[in-house]
């Protein structure tokens, strides 16, 4: 088993050593009943296929995370740059929305819609 893959299954808790031997134990059946073949020579594929794995595999799935998260981190910077981009357009909506409330049609409809009785052109 790969030291990598053991300490961190040891650091969750998980018995690495009873798993692996599970595994090499009811794989190559599984194997055997579902693609054919001998149990005993799935079980030499599989013990074969993890010496070879090794420190390559190790780092072929370090190098894999560590792409994913450089693809994350651009991710993050995209998002983040859109989300300027949407605040820089909510400040400049605001800002017209403020010239607006300042002009005087606007001010007097205000004041009109604020006042308790009708005003006198408006008939009942």
């Amino acid at each position: 088993m790969d030291v990598a893959a053991a300490s961190l299954a040891t650091g969750l808790g998980v018995d690495a050593t009873s798993t692996h031997a599970r595994v090499l134990r009811d794989e190559p059946r599984l194997h055997a009943e579902t693609a054919g073949g001998d149990p005993a020579a799935h079980r030499a594929a599989l013990t074969a296929q993890g010496a070879s794995a090794g420190p390559d595999r190790t780092a072929r799935v370090v190098g894999a995370v560590g792409a994913h998260v450089a693809e994350l981190e651009r991710e993050r910077t995209r998002l983040a740059a859109h989300v300027s981009a949407a605040e820089a357009e909510i400040s400049a909506c605001r800002a017209r929305w403020d010239e607006i409330e300042r002009l005087r049609p606007v001010r007097v409809m205000r004041w009109i819609r604020g006042r308790r009785c009708p005003p006198p052109w408006h008939s009942p």
